[in-house]
């Protein structure tokens, strides 16, 4: 009863949220309404839902859902889903979260039909890193190189940017992963939910000369290499809550 109290606190019901902002709050008042930049409408494909929990497997899920926050590549004619699965936590840590995550692929030949690749997935939780939850999936490609940003997340110790926040991996084939680390160690406070600023090809672009990245909480970050990377804070308000993106007009001969 109280699983399914807490499940209905934070369940999605379109006549009080707006992503994960309540109508409620008057301070968002002028985050709704329409917005001449936003895409659509959409209408939901029948086959839906495209992706599921597997019963027992690593994105085995929670209240019956588990497998979501992805990222869409298309690579050599066919379509790989880059995503995140969920399931009840497996190791001991302090601080009462009762699940963790972890990041996979599955694969398609038309974005709808597709097919788990149980023979690389998960990709991080190994070892001494089985006791991080890995998140929320952003990915752009640089020359031949797939950077993915994710958050990693220590339960019970959350609040230190040293192990907390945007991480990052990188690929040649979306399959193999190499990591890299946290992006921002010595932060002040932590970063999470990382997006890199691309084209509709998935490729990294640069403005100014430098490489973009949206964090939440109003944060704003450059890099030279899409590894190294410098935050600031941004003045600027865009609209979104667990995440956030951007879109770009670009012209490819500058």
């Amino acid at each position: 009863a109280d699983k399914e109290k807490e499940w209905k606190r934070y369940s999605f019901n379109k006549d009080r949220w707006w992503g994960d902002f309540s109508h409620d709050l008057p301070e968002q008042a002028d985050m709704f309404g329409d917005n001449p930049w936003a895409l659509g409408p959409f209408t939901k494909h029948p086959g839906n839902p495209v992706l599921a929990p597997t019963p027992g497997a690593w994105d085995q899920g929670r209240y019956g859902g588990g497998v979501h926050n992805g990222a869409v590549l298309l690579k050599g004619g066919k379509f790989y889903y880059v995503y995140r699965g969920e399931r009840p936590i497996d190791v001991e840590r302090p601080g009462g979260i009762d699940y963790i995550c972890d990041i996979g692929v599955a694969v398609s030949d038309d974005g709808v039909h597709f097919t788990k690749d149980t023979a690389h997935s998960p990709f991080f939780r190994k070892g001494e890193d089985r006791k991080y939850s890995y998140e929320d999936v952003n990915i752009a490609r640089w020359g031949d190189t797939y950077y993915m940003f994710c958050n990693q997340w220590l339960w019970g110790e959350q609040n230190d940017p040293r192990v907390n926040g945007t991480f990052l991996a990188t690929s040649k084939d979306l399959l193999n992963w190499e990591k890299v680390g946290i992006v921002f160690p010595k932060a002040k406070r932590i970063h999470r939910n990382a997006v890199v600023l691309q084209n509709p090809q998935n490729e990294a672009v640069k403005v100014g000369g430098k490489f973009v990245m949206y964090i939440n909480d109003q944060l704003i970050a450059y890099s030279n290499d899409m590894v190294h990377w410098e935050s600031r804070d941004n003045p600027n308000r865009w609209p979104g809550g667990e995440g956030c993106f951007a879109l770009t007009d670009h012209d490819l001969r500058r």
